[in-house]
């Protein structure tokens, strides 16, 4: 995996909503580890694609707009800088870039957007915040180059590195 383009990815996020000042960390895990994490924080024993842990409790989404300036936090300087983790599945990437038919690459960048705007203040649990939250993914996918001949997560994943043995 190219570090370098997840980073573009995150820059041109952060970039896009103003937050230029703020940290993430995005971290890719298998199986096990994502439901462990999903199980010990959210009291759910199953695995999932992503996760989002946010630093800021943010009073109403971070707007997907236009650039705007830095420096939104809310909080004590240590956590002004920190905007929270993402963490993602890459064998539940593979399984949903399989079952929608688009590549690891495209749904690797899809979950990166999706955690990013849950660190955002995003949420998709009833329907009005499900149709702010799609809005806000496909503004920032057009953003990162979807419909264009080379978006941004093109050739961000080298197959042979992701592929694993099932023999374990």
């Amino acid at each position: 995996m190219s570090t370098a383009v997840i980073t573009a990815i995150a820059r041109e996020i952060k970039s896009h909503l103003g937050l230029d000042d703020f940290q993430i960390g995005i971290t890719f895990v298998g199986s096990r580890a994502i439901r462990t994490l999903n199980h010990r924080f959210r009291d759910r024993d199953k695995v999932t694609d992503v996760l989002s842990f946010p630093q800021i409790d943010w009073q109403r989404p971070v707007p997907v707009r236009r650039k705007r300036k830095t420096n939104r936090g809310q909080g004590d300087a240590f956590l002004l800088h920190t905007l929270g983790d993402i963490v993602i599945s890459i064998p539940e990437a593979e399984r949903n870039a399989a079952q929608i038919g688009q590549s690891l690459e495209r749904e690797l960048c899809f979950l990166v957007v999706h955690g990013f705007l849950h660190l955002c203040g995003y949420d998709h649990m009833v329907p009005k915040d499900e149709a702010i939250m799609l809005r806000a993914q496909r503004v920032l996918m057009q953003r990162l180059g979807e419909g264009t001949r080379r978006p941004l997560w093109r050739n961000c994943v080298k197959t042979t590195l992701v592929r694993r043995k099932r023999a374990r």
